[in-house]
């Protein structure tokens, strides 16, 4: 289209040209017209960093409450500490009160006594720096959900109030979008309206459903769900499951079904136990995924809602005691704020006093929530 615009541009033009005493005018213009061109040619590519610019911003000003209450403490202790001993006392103190959790509270001061000497003001960014770092070493490379030409089987768990059925919606979102045909299936047959809730999820992303009655057995609808898969081509199959923190026993049995009807249909164990904790919960969510850890080996976590607390260090304090991979953190109800984990995004949200550019990233009060989007 462009070169075709460009033939005809030239076949008006030369024959002026010819006949013009104005030549170094209108070859001035063409040089601006090349280069409006040029820039428009070019544009997609700057857009592209901005986007990571953007979400980088985004993070930043999400995690605000976290962090200020963070920086703002750790003045406090400078200012109000002068031997090394007391300010490592305070700041692991400090930790601990922002659900970074005793044990690696304990063991990030450790780390930062043997390499400090000398603790003063005038380094007070350098011992943030070099907490910044450790931090990043505990949570460790960034893990993504990888795809290949199988279908992609994962179970999604977690108690009820988390977001786990809306973060199945964004997910789904976020695979289509991305061209992938997906199916929900709607594992939560306790809960009455769950599998409404999911289907209407379903609806307005575009993917496919399968869902049973209530009461039924959650194996039951996940085996139809399977035989569905062997008749027709998925690239996702997100499964939904129960979030009462009911008994050990009956969760395991629960989860052992589901994991038995997709292995008679498919051959093959379930790829992906997802869990889905409530970032505001504080040590509650640290509590719960050792719970579900201990009844299903978990693949990967999702942590929502660390726009809404001041203790963001809970992030830490999970990694930290299970070893399993952080895919996704949620901050914020749109679809665009579930958002893959990045450790040294995540810390430098947490702990760096200016922001990583200028653009705060999209205005939060201009931002819908997912379900207006939708």
């Amino acid at each position: 289209m462009l070169s075709h615009n460009l033939n005809s541009f030239f076949e008006k033009v030369l024959p002026y040209i010819d006949n013009s005493e104005n030549l170094i005018e209108i070859v001035c213009a063409i040089i601006i017209i090349f280069a409006m061109i040029f820039v428009s040619k070019h544009k997609g590519a700057c857009n592209c960093k901005n986007k990571s610019c953007d979400v980088k911003a985004s993070l930043y000003g999400r995690l605000r409450k976290s962090r200020e209450g963070f920086l703002s403490k750790i003045n406090d202790i400078f200012s109000g500490n002068s031997d090394r001993e007391s300010i490592l006392n305070d700041l692991e103190e400090l930790l601990i009160s922002s659900d970074v959790g005793a044990e690696t509270s304990m063991f990030l001061c450790n780390e930062l006594k043997d390499e400090f000497k000398t603790i003063s003001d005038e380094n007070k960014q350098e011992v943030i720096g070099s907490l910044k770092n450790k931090i990043i070493d505990i949570l460790g490379d960034d893990e993504e959900i990888k795809f290949s030409s199988d279908t992609k089987v994962i179970m999604v768990v977690g108690v009820n109030g988390v977001g786990k059925t809306t973060t199945i919606a964004k997910l789904a979102d976020k695979w289509i979008k991305q061209g992938k045909k997906v199916l929900l299936v709607a594992g939560d047959t306790f809960r009455a309206a769950a599998s409404e809730q999911l289907a209407f999820w379903a609806q307005k992303v575009g993917a496919d459903i399968v869902k049973g009655k209530e009461g039924d057995k959650p194996s039951t609808v996940v085996f139809d769900a399977m035989k569905k898969v062997k008749e027709q081509a998925f690239d996702v199959v997100i499964i939904d499951t129960a979030g009462r923190l009911h008994n050990k026993s009956n969760l395991m049995q629960e989860l052992s079904g589901i994991q038995n009807a997709v292995t008679k249909n498919i051959n093959r164990d379930i790829d992906e136990v997802i869990l889905v904790v409530d970032g505001t919960s504080g040590q509650n969510a640290l509590m719960q995924a050792k719970e579900f850890n201990n009844v299903v080996t978990l693949t990967g976590l999702i942590i929502t809602k660390l726009d809404g607390t001041p203790k963001g260090g809970i992030l830490i304090a999970i990694k930290r005691e299970l070893r399993t991979p952080v895919y996704y953190i949620g901050i914020g109800e749109g679809s665009e704020d579930l958002i893959n984990f990045n450790a040294k995004d995540f810390a430098s949200a947490l702990l760096d006093a200016t922001r990583p550019t200028e653009r705060e990233g999209i205005n939060s009060k201009k931002r819908k929530s997912f379900e207006n989007i939708m």
